[in-house]
């Protein structure tokens, strides 16, 4: 298998050599079918005059020579200059990918925080609710008797509030 070079060199020596071929191929053609120069010639008479015409034709390069080296430093350059733009564009593309990852992680986490929070802040209120209900009624002190006799109950006012029937237990 031929390396890279080589190849390329081969292609571009078989284009020169195509180039070559059809300029003097063409060239020929047109001289045959059409030349302005050997027309006047015929209508003056100069027939020595077309001659020099025509080694003077053979002899001039009317084109420049191409510069394969320069042609191949352009186009690398140019190569480098749209990879450089792909990679400016990936690295765009995978920073902003980084971005948006970070930014949904950091949503995440507060989300969890608020729902923690919110949790906790239910956790006290149901505290604060069974405290409230395991107390009873009685959130006052206690009245106490003159006589010193015990403790009396907690719910002195449910037992004011009950009613006694007269001569209900005789």
């Amino acid at each position: 298998m031929a390396s890279k070079g080589t190849i390329k060199s081969n292609i571009l020596e078989s284009l020169e050599a195509l180039g070559r071929d059809t300029i003097k191929g063409s060239f020929e053609s047109i001289k045959k079918t059409f030349n302005p120069l050997e027309l006047m010639s015929k209508a003056a008479g100069l027939e020595n005059n077309s001659q020099d015409v025509k080694e003077s034709f053979k002899n001039k390069k009317n084109y420049t020579q191409l510069d394969f080296d320069k042609l191949q430093k352009q186009y690398n350059n140019k190569d480098k200059a749209e990879l450089n733009a792909y990679r400016q564009s990936l690295f765009r593309l995978v920073k902003s990918g980084e971005e948006k990852a970070l930014a949904e992680e950091k949503q995440k986490k507060e989300q969890k925080k608020t729902q923690e929070d919110q949790q906790n802040q239910q956790d006290a209120q149901k505290e604060k609710q069974t405290k409230s209900q395991s107390q009873g009624g009685a959130i006052g002190k206690t009245r106490r008797s003159i006589l010193g006799g015990g403790k009396r109950k907690a719910n002195v006012q449910l037992e004011q509030s009950i009613e006694y029937k007269q001569n209900a237990g005789k």
